[in-house]
């Protein structure tokens, strides 16, 4: 069975209705984004692109897919720059190593010292979610 892909509609603020969906290329896909992406497309077939994806944008309100869909092109792609720039310096060998120290102690009931990289890290009922 086909995963389901997370979609949304909204209006403008001029009355356009929008549809909103993830796109995420395939392995196999030839395209010049690696990443996934938003794809916006209006009623008369105009379409718009914003990556990465904003966690949890399923759940925002209309008035921020508004904001991500009004962004002039260079804000979006220095957004995207820092987002990207703030994954992987978070995602080194080492980094990964400790999550998973901490995953193997949660699990098994023990506590570890709090690692400061990992604050901001999901637990592991939380990625269960």
């Amino acid at each position: 069975m086909p995963e389901q892909i997370p979609h949304r509609k909204f209006a403008t603020d001029d009355g356009i209705l929008w549809d909103v969906w993830e796109v995420r290329p395939d392995d196999g896909e030839t395209t010049y984004l690696r990443e996934a992406w938003l794809c916006f497309e209006n009623q008369s077939g105009e379409r718009w692109r914003f990556a990465p994806i904003p966690h949890g944008w399923e759940e925002v309100s209309d008035g921020v897919l508004r904001i991500i869909r009004d962004m002039p092109e260079p804000e979006s792609a220095r957004i995207a720059d820092a987002a990207r720039a703030r994954v992987l310096a978070r995602h080194t060998a080492e980094h990964r190593a400790a999550e998973l120290e901490d995953y193997v102690a949660e699990i098994s009931g023990r506590v570890r010292k709090p690692d400061p990289m990992l604050e901001t890290a999901p637990s592991l009922a939380e990625m269960r979610r």
